[in-house]
């Protein structure tokens, strides 16, 4: 039973598409998964999950009161062990209950494995409240300007709040853009940032192409990196794979 919240500390970053297809490895790995949307106003989980025609009602009804939590799951139509708690679409962040919110998750655990919270992304007024009720934090960012400068946000946050249960995920890199002095590469990131890498994911448009077509864990080598991502998270020690065989051969 444990609560992982995943971040990022800018938008882009490819947070809620990792959060997606580690809550589908999980419960094919035969865990009880529930994945939670906080991304008030612009919720993207249920599309990435393939479930955005069947959301009927939201995290913001159920800590109204407005109806139960059984009422507002939807259930995955790939996985029989995984469900989705949707945002609202029309409200923003500061509309949540933050207590009501840390003592329903608390409720919640006893019901499943794992529960995973997509956090809005920037570390707004989000983060201080999906953190707190979390047993680990990940942080997915793309090892670029933009995404280190994310990271060290992320950074200041959890020195700030006194919290070093993080792990990170590096996401859609690529050799072109490492070659080209674009991104940095996944070696050099554990000398800037002192938490454990769980895994190298790169660059591949087919990848996104299948989360919009509802796929959460594509074929082939992304499929591995996600299982050993997910072996990892379930306390397995497993070694880093070789990323770079699995990264899209062309770039247009």
């Amino acid at each position: 039973m444990e609560v992982i919240t995943f971040l990022s500390g800018k938008g882009g970053q490819g947070k809620t598409a990792v959060l997606a297809s580690v809550a589908a490895g999980l419960a094919g790995a035969g865990k009880r998964v529930l994945a939670i949307d906080l991304c008030y106003g612009s919720r993207q989980l249920d599309i990435f999950m393939g479930l955005e025609n069947m959301v009927l009602y939201n995290i913001d009804d159920v800590l109204s009161g407005k109806n139960d939590l059984a009422s507002a799951l939807v259930k995955s139509r790939a996985y029989e062990n995984l469900y989705l708690l949707s945002a609202p679409f029309t409200k923003d962040i500061t509309f949540l209950d933050r207590e009501r919110f840390a003592g329903s998750i608390s409720a919640w655990k006893m019901q499943y494995d794992y529960i995973l919270i997509d956090c809005p992304s920037g570390l707004s007024a989000g983060f201080e409240v999906s953190c707190a009720a979390a047993d680990r934090i990940c942080s997915v960012f793309v090892p670029d300007a933009a995404g280190i400068r994310g990271m060290d946000k992320v950074i200041g946050c959890m020195e700030k709040t006194k919290r070093d249960n993080m792990f990170m995920v590096i996401n859609m890199i690529h050799p072109y853009y490492i070659k080209a002095g674009g991104q940095l590469s996944d070696e050099k990131v554990p000398d800037m940032f002192p938490y454990p890498v769980y895994a190298v994911i790169p660059f591949d448009p087919a990848y996104s192409v299948s989360l919009l077509e509802g796929r959460m864990i594509p074929g082939g080598g992304f499929a591995l990196l996600f299982h050993d991502l997910c072996r990892r998270i379930m306390g397995e020690e497993v070694p880093l794979k070789k990323w770079e065989k699995y990264a899209a051969k062309k770039l247009k």
